[in-house]
Parts: C-alpha cells; sequence; structure tokens
C-alpha cells in the first residue's frame, strides 16, 4: 500500500492514511469518536445531503473541516500531471501547528518508518491552509525545516498559546547553532533533545552549548 496521506490529533498524534483503501473521511467514518463525533452524527451528515455513506461529497467536506477546527490536521499528497505536492490543512498557522508541520516534514526527509519507505526529498512542495485567517502559504520542505518557520508563528514577545516554547531543530552544523544561539537570546528560549546536535561540534565548542539543554 501507498501512503495517501495523514492525521495529526490535537495532541500531535500520526495517524497514517494508506493508499485507495482508506481514505481521510473513511478514517472519521471508522471513528467517529476519535475526532469528537457520534456515529449517528456522521451518519445523518451524510442523509443531510442524500450522499451514500463515504462519498467524496459535502457530507464529507462538512466533516472533515469540523474536525479541523476542532484541533485536527489533515495532510494529503497529490500527484497531478503538471505539479505534485503536499497540502496540510490547520486549524491555525501558530507556533503550535507550525511544529507539528515541521515534525512531519522532518520525518518524511528522513525516510522514518512505518509511515515512509524512503527519504523524501528537501525539494517537495508543500501547501498550507490556515482555516482561522483563511489564508494559503507555500513552502518546500526545505523552507519547513529551518527556525524561523516555527519562529514566524510566535509574536515579537516571543509569546504563544499553550505555554513556554521549546526548540528542537536536527541541524548539527556551526551555522545552525548561531542560529540558534541568537533565537534563544532575543526569545529567551531553551533547546531540547541534545541527542540530535553534534557532539564533535559540542566538544569543540568547549561544552558551552549543553548548559542549554537541561
Amino acid at each position: 500500500m501507498s501512503l495517501n496521506g495523514f492525521f495529526i490529533s490535537p495532541d500531535g498524534y500520526f495517524f497514517a492514511i494508506w493508499s485507495d483503501y482508506l481514505r481521510h473521511i473513511n478514517a472519521i467514518i471508522q471513528e467517529p469518536e476519535k475526532f469528537g463525533f457520534t456515529k449517528d452524527e456522521v451518519y445523518n451528515t451524510f442523509r443531510k445531503f442524500n450522499e451514500p455513506l463515504g462519498l467524496e461529497g459535502k457530507a464529507r467536506e462538512e466533516l472533515i473541516v469540523k474536525a479541523i477546527y476542532r484541533g485536527w490536521v489533515r495532510i494529503r499528497k497529490y500527484t497531478q500531471r503538471n505539479a505534485d505536492f503536499w497540502s496540510v490543512q490547520v486549524p491555525e498557522l501558530d507556533v503550535k501547528y507550525r511544529r507539528y508541520i515541521q515534525d512531519f516534514v522532518e520525518k518524511a526527509t528522513k525516510g522514518e518508518r512505518p509511515h515512509f519507505n524512503k527519504p523524501l526529498s528537501k525539494w517537495e512542495e508543500i501547501h498550507i491552509a490556515d482555516f482561522k485567517n483563511n489564508t494559503g502559504e507555500r513552502y518546500t520542505f526545505d523552507d519547513i525545516l529551518k527556525p524561523e518557520f516555527v519562529l514566524a508563528g510566535m509574536g515579537s514577545d516571543g509569546e504563544e498559546s499553550g505555554g513556554a516554547f521549546a526548540l528542537h531543530y536536527s541541524d548539527t552544523s556551526p551555522q545552525a547553532f548561531s542560529v540558534y544561539e541568537s533565537i534563544r537570546e532575543k526569545y529567551k528560549l531553551k533547546f531540547t533533545r541534545l541527542s540530535d546536535y553534534n557532539p564533535l561540534y559540542l566538544k569543540e565548542s568547549n561544552n558551552k552549548w549543553k548548559n542549554q539543554f537541561k
């Protein structure tokens, strides 16, 4: 089976949508409670539009939109004659959901199993729809992996909804550390996941960074 897309839950868990046998709407039909629906709500929505259960029509659109507004992220790979791209729909493109998108891209470019059989190119195109602000943005995976992508969702004072913010990037170059340090100083942040960082660079820097991961 090929990967058709993902749902990401409001608390950041990934649920893969495999091939044409399981579409996003089928995931909602099979486990409606997970998305905040009852079985009757799902069935009645299809009846309201006089559509058979599972049809990719108006009922499907209404249910998926409701799920997204409840905090879910929908990710879908589109393969077209002129262009291939990933479509991502989020409730709002804030820091929380920017981190979820970045986590998805990290998994994809590393080829993390079981969802990816091989690493995807950093030049894959990704289109992001922000439902709250009714806006859309286009990036490459390479853009998403940069610290600036997540920080674009943060206010000028470093505030974000939902609590403290911690960076967790895997770029181990000296240039990247320079960027991270300037970000840390500006927003009074700390870094996490020390294991992602290059131990040789830490040693060469006289362990300068170790205190940032405590």
